[in-house]
């Protein structure tokens, strides 16, 4: 069987992609809560701001299947649930192994660097510290590249090719994707450490555009070279 990608597919498959990426958006943040986005919903209410479209969306889906509005009032930007659910802990040992990989790599670039954690209660709370400085960075949830990974997996189950060719190579992406954002975060971490008033820049705007970017990398690989060495025949 001869698989043959078109311009049209291209551009077809390039606009699902963004579609997909979208969605996949869309889904997490009307399934998850996080201290984050409670944050920000509670400094819209207080500066009288729209709360905006998706935190509506979130209220009706939970109301529905949970018979609860999300709980607005938890801010710790650890905290991340499903439906009400706290999944903050079982996130502790993936924010430990991005600290262990991420104190290395900074100090290649700035030295001072040391990883901390600190018992808060039942939980953990982990800190990439720069001594030299007096910064600290907080490692939680949003660090680690699972929701990349699911937006991935979203990416890959709904592309072309055999069900099985595309779940391994989803899986062979996985450390690729981890070892990724190790470097995402060290890049951000040493760009922003002696200003902290770029860290939002950084973080938020350009190295939250090459992440989409090096996803769609990861799918123009499958797209482009893997599929034409696996259906050529």
């Amino acid at each position: 069987m001869r698989f043959e990608i078109t311009d049209k597919k291209r551009v077809i498959y390039t606009l699902v992609f963004g579609l997909i990426l979208i969605v996949s958006h869309i889904l997490w943040r009307t399934v998850i809560e996080t201290g984050m986005e409670n944050y920000e919903y509670q400094a819209r209410i207080k500066s009288s701001t729209d709360v905006g479209f998706l935190a509506k969306t979130k209220d009706i889906a939970w109301e529905l299947i949970t018979g609860n509005k999300p709980d607005r009032e938890i801010t710790d930007s650890r905290y991340i649930s499903i439906f009400g659910y706290d999944l903050s802990k079982a996130f502790e040992p993936i924010c430990r192994t991005t600290l262990n990989s991420v104190v290395p790599l900074c100090n290649i670039f700035k030295d001072g660097f040391e990883g901390i954690s600190i018992k808060t209660g039942d939980s953990e709370k982990f800190i990439l510290r720069n001594n030299r400085y007096n910064t600290d960075f907080e490692i939680v949830w949003g660090c680690t590249s699972v929701k990349q990974i699911i937006m991935f997996f979203l990416i890959m189950l709904t592309t072309f090719g055999k069900l099985r060719h595309r779940m391994l190579f989803f899986i062979i992406s996985i450390p690729i994707i981890g070892i990724f954002n190790i470097f995402r975060i060290t890049a951000i971490t040493c760009l922003s450490v002696e200003d902290m008033t770029t860290f939002q820049f950084w973080h938020d705007s350009v190295f939250r555009i090459i992440y989409y970017i090096f996803l769609f990398g990861l799918w123009l690989l499958w797209a482009e070279v893997i599929t034409k060495k696996l259906y050529k025949r």
